[in-house]
Protein backbone atom coordinates (compact mmCIF):
# COMPACT_ATOMS: atom_id res chain seq x y z
CA UNK A 1 0.00 0.00 0.00
CA UNK A 2 1.18 3.94 -1.38
CA UNK A 3 1.93 5.65 1.72
CA UNK A 4 0.38 8.98 1.98
CA UNK A 5 1.91 11.90 2.85
CA UNK A 6 0.77 14.55 5.73
CA UNK A 7 -0.40 18.12 4.85
CA UNK A 8 2.08 18.84 7.02
CA UNK A 9 5.68 17.00 8.23
CA UNK A 10 7.07 17.43 11.78
CA UNK A 11 10.60 18.69 11.69
CA UNK A 12 12.56 16.53 13.64
CA UNK A 13 16.42 16.38 14.08
CA UNK A 14 16.17 13.14 11.53
CA UNK A 15 13.76 14.97 9.40
CA UNK A 16 16.16 18.01 9.19
CA UNK A 17 19.26 16.27 8.57
CA UNK A 18 17.80 14.69 5.29
CA UNK A 19 16.82 17.73 3.72
CA UNK A 20 20.32 18.97 4.60
CA UNK A 21 21.76 16.06 3.51
CA UNK A 22 19.63 16.36 0.12
CA UNK A 23 20.78 20.19 -0.59
CA UNK A 24 24.39 18.23 -0.36
CA UNK A 25 23.90 15.60 -2.39
CA UNK A 26 22.86 17.70 -5.43
CA UNK A 27 25.29 20.18 -6.29
CA UNK A 28 24.48 22.91 -8.64
CA UNK A 29 26.22 24.48 -11.73
CA UNK A 30 28.97 22.19 -10.27
CA UNK A 31 29.47 23.71 -6.66
CA UNK A 32 27.09 22.53 -3.49
CA UNK A 33 24.16 25.49 -3.14
CA UNK A 34 24.13 26.83 0.10
CA UNK A 35 20.89 26.97 2.24
CA UNK A 36 21.03 30.83 1.44
CA UNK A 37 21.23 30.44 -2.14
CA UNK A 38 18.35 27.45 -2.04
CA UNK A 39 16.03 29.50 -0.39
CA UNK A 40 16.31 32.62 -2.64
CA UNK A 41 16.16 30.38 -5.94
CA UNK A 42 12.63 28.91 -4.24
CA UNK A 43 11.94 32.67 -3.82
CA UNK A 44 11.93 32.57 0.02
CA UNK A 45 13.47 34.56 2.98
CA UNK A 46 17.13 33.92 2.80
CA UNK A 47 17.19 32.37 5.97
CA UNK A 48 14.55 29.84 5.11
CA UNK A 49 16.12 26.77 4.35
CA UNK A 50 18.94 27.34 7.37
CA UNK A 51 15.84 27.80 9.50
CA UNK A 52 14.25 24.07 8.35
CA UNK A 53 18.15 22.70 8.33
CA UNK A 54 18.18 23.77 12.22
CA UNK A 55 15.04 23.37 13.41
CA UNK A 56 13.80 26.78 14.31
CA UNK A 57 10.62 25.85 11.97
CA UNK A 58 8.68 23.22 13.60
CA UNK A 59 6.92 22.12 11.08
CA UNK A 60 6.61 22.21 7.28
CA UNK A 61 4.12 22.11 4.76
CA UNK A 62 4.52 19.07 1.95
CA UNK A 63 4.47 21.62 -0.85
CA UNK A 64 7.20 23.24 0.57
CA UNK A 65 9.05 20.44 0.50
CA UNK A 66 8.01 19.28 -2.74
CA UNK A 67 9.31 22.19 -4.43
CA UNK A 68 12.86 21.92 -2.37
CA UNK A 69 12.87 18.63 -4.08
CA UNK A 70 11.52 19.49 -7.52
CA UNK A 71 14.76 22.31 -7.31
CA UNK A 72 17.14 20.21 -6.26
CA UNK A 73 16.60 17.33 -8.39
CA UNK A 74 15.73 19.28 -11.25
CA UNK A 75 12.34 17.06 -11.70
CA UNK A 76 8.93 17.43 -12.13
CA UNK A 77 6.50 17.77 -9.26
CA UNK A 78 4.93 14.26 -9.77
CA UNK A 79 8.37 12.73 -9.38
CA UNK A 80 9.69 15.38 -6.59
CA UNK A 81 6.69 14.12 -4.44
CA UNK A 82 7.44 10.09 -5.23
CA UNK A 83 11.09 10.52 -4.08
CA UNK A 84 10.39 12.33 -1.17
CA UNK A 85 7.42 9.72 -0.05
CA UNK A 86 10.08 6.98 -0.48
CA UNK A 87 12.64 9.34 1.60
CA UNK A 88 9.91 9.53 4.24
CA UNK A 89 8.98 6.06 4.77
CA UNK A 90 12.63 5.11 5.37
CA UNK A 91 12.95 7.63 7.93
CA UNK A 92 9.58 6.63 9.18
CA UNK A 93 10.72 3.15 9.26
CA UNK A 94 14.08 4.13 11.34
CA UNK A 95 11.83 5.41 13.73
CA UNK A 96 9.62 3.05 14.10
CA UNK A 97 12.35 0.20 14.66
CA UNK A 98 14.43 2.48 17.41
CA UNK A 99 10.87 2.89 19.22
CA UNK A 100 10.46 -0.66 18.98
CA UNK A 101 14.00 -1.61 20.17
CA UNK A 102 13.94 0.81 23.29
CA UNK A 103 9.85 -0.62 24.26
CA UNK A 104 11.67 -4.13 24.28
CA UNK A 105 14.94 -3.29 26.29
CA UNK A 106 12.76 -1.40 28.72
CA UNK A 107 10.99 -4.39 29.47
CA UNK A 108 13.83 -6.56 29.48
CA UNK A 109 15.61 -4.65 31.88
CA UNK A 110 12.89 -4.43 34.50
CA UNK A 111 12.36 -8.06 33.95
CA UNK A 112 16.30 -8.60 34.89
CA UNK A 113 16.01 -5.98 37.95
CA UNK A 114 12.96 -7.73 39.20
CA UNK A 115 14.09 -11.03 39.32
CA UNK A 116 17.80 -9.94 41.15
CA UNK A 117 17.93 -11.08 44.73
CA UNK A 118 20.62 -9.08 46.46
CA UNK A 119 20.96 -4.88 46.72
CA UNK A 120 24.34 -5.19 45.12
CA UNK A 121 22.85 -6.87 41.79
CA UNK A 122 20.29 -3.92 41.57
CA UNK A 123 23.00 -1.52 42.34
CA UNK A 124 25.17 -2.91 39.78
CA UNK A 125 22.33 -2.81 37.08
CA UNK A 126 21.52 0.81 37.91
CA UNK A 127 24.80 1.76 37.28
CA UNK A 128 25.21 -0.17 34.03
CA UNK A 129 22.29 2.12 33.05
CA UNK A 130 23.69 4.82 33.75
CA UNK A 131 26.96 4.40 32.20
CA UNK A 132 25.41 3.07 29.03
CA UNK A 133 23.63 6.68 28.88
CA UNK A 134 26.74 8.60 29.89
CA UNK A 135 28.57 7.02 26.74
CA UNK A 136 25.54 7.87 24.46
CA UNK A 137 25.74 11.39 25.55
CA UNK A 138 29.44 11.91 26.69
CA UNK A 139 30.85 9.67 24.17
CA UNK A 140 29.29 8.88 21.98
CA UNK A 141 31.63 8.41 18.70
CA UNK A 142 34.09 6.14 21.48
CA UNK A 143 30.72 3.91 22.71
CA UNK A 144 29.44 2.88 19.41
CA UNK A 145 33.32 2.56 18.25
CA UNK A 146 33.89 0.10 20.93
CA UNK A 147 30.19 -1.70 21.38
CA UNK A 148 28.85 -1.65 17.61
CA UNK A 149 30.04 -5.39 16.49
CA UNK A 150 30.57 -6.88 20.04
CA UNK A 151 27.82 -9.93 19.97
CA UNK A 152 27.60 -10.27 23.92
CA UNK A 153 25.60 -13.40 22.96
CA UNK A 154 28.83 -15.01 21.16
CA UNK A 155 30.61 -15.72 24.69
CA UNK A 156 28.22 -18.12 25.94
CA UNK A 157 29.32 -20.36 22.39
CA UNK A 158 33.14 -20.13 24.10
CA UNK A 159 34.75 -23.19 25.95
CA UNK A 160 35.16 -21.67 29.77
CA UNK A 161 38.98 -21.22 29.04
CA UNK A 162 38.14 -19.12 26.26
CA UNK A 163 34.76 -17.35 27.82
CA UNK A 164 37.31 -16.63 30.73
CA UNK A 165 40.06 -14.91 28.75
CA UNK A 166 37.56 -12.67 26.83
CA UNK A 167 36.35 -11.65 30.17
CA UNK A 168 39.54 -11.16 31.89
CA UNK A 169 40.30 -8.65 29.22
CA UNK A 170 37.89 -6.25 29.51
CA UNK A 171 38.69 -6.48 33.32
CA UNK A 172 42.64 -5.32 32.72
CA UNK A 173 41.42 -2.54 30.11
CA UNK A 174 38.90 -1.76 32.90
CA UNK A 175 41.78 -1.26 35.60
CA UNK A 176 43.86 0.79 33.26
CA UNK A 177 41.08 3.23 32.22
CA UNK A 178 40.52 3.78 36.13
CA UNK A 179 44.11 3.77 37.04
CA UNK A 180 44.29 6.65 34.08
CA UNK A 181 41.53 8.30 35.61
CA UNK A 182 42.58 8.23 39.31
CA UNK A 183 45.93 10.05 38.48
CA UNK A 184 43.59 12.43 36.32
CA UNK A 185 41.70 12.91 39.46
CA UNK A 186 45.09 13.67 41.69
CA UNK A 187 46.39 15.70 39.12
CA UNK A 188 43.10 18.22 39.29
CA UNK A 189 42.97 17.62 43.32
CA UNK A 190 46.54 19.18 43.40
CA UNK A 191 45.85 21.79 40.98
CA UNK A 192 42.70 23.04 42.92
CA UNK A 193 44.55 23.05 45.97
CA UNK A 194 47.69 24.88 44.81
CA UNK A 195 45.05 27.63 43.92
CA UNK A 196 43.47 27.83 47.87
CA UNK A 197 47.26 28.53 48.78
CA UNK A 198 47.63 31.08 45.57
CA UNK A 199 44.68 32.78 46.20
CA UNK A 200 44.23 33.24 49.83
CA UNK A 201 44.27 37.27 50.52
CA UNK A 202 44.29 38.14 46.69
CA UNK A 203 41.13 39.91 46.68
CA UNK A 204 37.68 41.09 48.70
CA UNK A 205 36.37 37.75 47.12
CA UNK A 206 39.30 35.54 48.35
CA UNK A 207 37.53 33.96 51.30
CA UNK A 208 35.13 32.65 48.61
CA UNK A 209 36.75 31.90 45.34
CA UNK A 210 39.03 29.67 47.90
CA UNK A 211 35.79 27.98 49.42
CA UNK A 212 34.91 27.70 46.01
CA UNK A 213 37.97 25.59 45.40
CA UNK A 214 37.78 23.35 48.78
CA UNK A 215 34.30 22.68 47.24
CA UNK A 216 36.02 21.10 43.95
CA UNK A 217 38.91 19.25 45.81
CA UNK A 218 36.06 17.48 48.13
CA UNK A 219 34.10 16.50 44.64
CA UNK A 220 37.74 15.39 43.46
CA UNK A 221 37.95 12.68 47.14
CA UNK A 222 34.75 11.55 46.76
CA UNK A 223 35.69 10.34 43.27
CA UNK A 224 38.89 8.45 44.84
CA UNK A 225 36.06 6.96 47.59
CA UNK A 226 34.85 4.93 44.88
CA UNK A 227 34.87 1.07 45.04
CA UNK A 228 37.00 0.94 42.10
CA UNK A 229 39.62 3.29 43.31
CA UNK A 230 39.84 1.99 46.93
CA UNK A 231 42.78 -0.98 45.68
CA UNK A 232 45.35 2.54 43.42
CA UNK A 233 45.63 4.94 46.18
CA UNK A 234 49.13 4.95 46.78
CA UNK A 235 50.94 7.24 48.69
CA UNK A 236 51.16 9.71 46.09
CA UNK A 237 47.27 10.05 46.38
CA UNK A 238 47.69 9.96 50.05
CA UNK A 239 50.36 13.18 49.74
CA UNK A 240 47.68 14.95 47.39
CA UNK A 241 44.94 14.55 49.88
CA UNK A 242 46.92 15.55 52.66
CA UNK A 243 48.16 18.90 50.71
CA UNK A 244 44.50 19.55 50.39
CA UNK A 245 44.00 19.13 54.48
CA UNK A 246 46.89 21.35 54.62
CA UNK A 247 45.31 23.79 52.17
CA UNK A 248 42.36 23.83 54.41
CA UNK A 249 44.07 24.44 57.20
CA UNK A 250 45.92 27.53 55.78
CA UNK A 251 42.43 28.68 54.50
CA UNK A 252 40.95 27.95 57.83
CA UNK A 253 44.25 30.03 59.86
CA UNK A 254 43.62 33.03 57.63
CA UNK A 255 40.15 33.74 57.54
CA UNK A 256 39.16 32.34 60.79
CA UNK A 257 42.06 31.42 62.88
CA UNK A 258 39.34 31.39 66.32
CA UNK A 259 37.67 28.15 64.95
CA UNK A 260 39.08 24.87 65.57
CA UNK A 261 40.50 22.84 62.69
CA UNK A 262 40.32 19.24 63.78
CA UNK A 263 40.81 16.97 60.94
CA UNK A 264 43.69 15.24 60.83
CA UNK A 265 45.97 14.41 57.80
CA UNK A 266 45.84 10.51 56.42
CA UNK A 267 48.29 9.03 58.38
CA UNK A 268 47.38 4.77 56.19
CA UNK A 269 46.26 3.73 53.84
CA UNK A 270 43.22 1.58 55.67
CA UNK A 271 39.73 1.55 54.54
CA UNK A 272 39.25 2.38 58.35
CA UNK A 273 41.73 5.73 58.28
CA UNK A 274 40.60 6.80 55.08
CA UNK A 275 36.74 6.70 56.17
CA UNK A 276 37.57 8.84 59.25
CA UNK A 277 39.80 11.62 57.00
CA UNK A 278 36.56 11.57 54.58
CA UNK A 279 34.19 11.62 57.52
CA UNK A 280 35.63 14.42 59.15
CA UNK A 281 36.61 16.48 56.23
CA UNK A 282 32.93 16.40 55.00
CA UNK A 283 31.69 17.70 58.04
CA UNK A 284 33.91 20.19 58.46
CA UNK A 285 33.44 21.31 54.99
CA UNK A 286 29.67 21.58 55.49
CA UNK A 287 30.43 23.24 58.74
CA UNK A 288 32.90 25.91 56.44
CA UNK A 289 30.33 26.36 53.51
CA UNK A 290 27.52 27.38 55.80
CA UNK A 291 29.91 30.11 57.81
CA UNK A 292 31.29 31.39 54.16
CA UNK A 293 27.73 31.80 52.78
CA UNK A 294 26.56 33.40 55.84
CA UNK A 295 29.57 35.69 55.84
CA UNK A 296 28.51 36.30 51.90
CA UNK A 297 25.16 37.56 52.95
CA UNK A 298 25.98 39.54 55.42
CA UNK A 299 28.43 41.63 52.73
CA UNK A 300 25.77 41.46 50.31
CA UNK A 301 23.93 43.71 52.85
CA UNK A 302 26.41 46.43 53.39
CA UNK A 303 26.71 49.45 51.58
CA UNK A 304 29.68 49.82 48.80
CA UNK A 305 31.85 52.34 51.44
CA UNK A 306 31.71 49.71 54.19
CA UNK A 307 32.83 46.63 52.11
CA UNK A 308 34.83 44.51 54.35
CA UNK A 309 38.43 43.47 54.11
CA UNK A 310 39.74 40.28 54.31
CA UNK A 311 41.36 40.72 57.96
CA UNK A 312 37.93 41.71 59.61
CA UNK A 313 36.56 38.30 59.07
CA UNK A 314 39.68 37.18 61.51
CA UNK A 315 38.29 38.90 64.23
CA UNK A 316 36.18 36.94 66.94
CA UNK A 317 33.48 39.82 66.38
CA UNK A 318 32.35 37.89 63.39
CA UNK A 319 31.42 34.37 64.98
CA UNK A 320 29.47 36.40 67.00
CA UNK A 321 27.35 37.97 64.41
CA UNK A 322 27.48 34.15 62.44
CA UNK A 323 25.89 32.25 65.50
CA UNK A 324 22.94 34.14 65.94
CA UNK A 325 19.94 31.87 66.22
CA UNK A 326 18.01 33.68 63.50
CA UNK A 327 18.33 32.75 60.12
CA UNK A 328 20.23 34.63 57.19
CA UNK A 329 17.56 36.17 55.54
CA UNK A 330 15.91 37.39 58.76
CA UNK A 331 19.05 38.24 60.61
CA UNK A 332 21.68 39.62 57.56
CA UNK A 333 20.37 43.35 57.54
CA UNK A 334 20.50 43.81 61.12
CA UNK A 335 23.55 41.45 61.73
CA UNK A 336 24.97 44.23 58.66
CA UNK A 337 24.47 47.15 60.74
CA UNK A 338 26.29 45.52 63.50
CA UNK A 339 29.35 45.07 61.08
CA UNK A 340 28.91 48.36 58.96
CA UNK A 341 29.18 49.93 62.87
CA UNK A 342 31.76 48.02 64.27
CA UNK A 343 34.03 48.62 60.73
CA UNK A 344 33.07 52.88 61.28
CA UNK A 345 35.05 52.13 65.02
CA UNK A 346 38.21 50.80 63.06
CA UNK A 347 38.34 54.14 61.27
Amino acid sequence: MAMELPPKIENTSEFASMIKQLRLNHPHNGHIITAGELSLSLNRNKTWISQIESRRIKNIKVDDIISIYMYLMNTDKTNAKECLKKDYQILVNKNYIIQQLLEHFTHIIIEKYSILSTTTEQEQLINLMININSGFVNNFNDFLHILCDFDFSLLTELSLEKHDEIINSFSDIKHKLNSYHFQNILKKLNQESLKIIDNINVSDRSMFDCMNFCKKCMAYISQLEKPEMETLLNQSGIDEINAFISALQKYTDNYFSYINFDVQPLQENTLAAKHTVFSNLRKYMSKMEKITTQCDEYTKCLSPSHQLGSEFYKENFWMNVIEQPKSVSDNCISSACLIEAKKDSHS
